[in-house]
């Protein structure tokens, strides 16, 4: 048995990291004609709606409504349980040149309005640019590129990209968050 005495492990609580401040990826997206930012999320297996911004969502936009025979339920990085309300399939406008059309699980209380999951990333051959904040549709040499976290004040030419927050019974101007965004 050793006489030296045990070493002190230094703890991640004591470790003095740098930290930065990195935003989350957004790309616009328009449903119709109501203009919104989707969460990229590459950890979520699917794409999300909340059921109130479903709500919102032009009935033009929705492609069709999913029957699914089994109950559907998905967990979240904390563990916790989520059972799905419904599954659309949607057509949304990433750019004036771009629309896809994507399946989307109705999560009730879902506290983003929009996630694109892994499966949009797959579906239409996505890489993200993370240090540009760019996402590239497509494969090389000539991918589609569309800017995250902002969109520029001339991006749909009929006016569609307002970031107004509408619903049935009124529309709200754009929040201070919203506003930084544009260009």
């Amino acid at each position: 048995m050793s006489n030296k005495e045990p070493q002190k492990v230094q703890t991640t609580r004591e470790i003095n990291f740098k930290h930065k401040s990195y935003s989350l990826l957004r790309v616009p997206v328009v449903f119709h004609n109501l203009s919104k930012f989707a969460l990229i999320d590459t950890g979520a297996s699917a794409s999300f709606i909340s059921d109130e911004y479903l709500s919102t969502i032009p009935e033009e936009a929705i492609v069709r409504d999913i029957e699914y025979a089994s109950e559907r339920v998905f967990r979240s990085a904390s563990g916790e349980t989520m059972r799905i309300t419904g599954m659309f399939e949607i057509k949304v406008k990433l750019s004036p040149e771009c629309t896809i059309n994507q399946v989307f699980y109705v999560l009730p209380k879902l506290e983003e309005e929009c996630i694109l999951g892994i499966d949009f990333l797959h579906a239409n051959q996505i890489s993200l640019d993370v240090a540009n904040k760019e996402m590239k549709l497509g494969l090389a040499p000539h991918p589609h590129i569309i800017k995250l976290n902002r969109i520029s004040k001339n991006a749909y030419a009929n006016g569609m990209a307002t970031l107004n927050h509408c619903n049935k019974q009124k529309c709200l101007r754009p929040n201070q968050e919203q506003r930084s965004l544009l260009l």
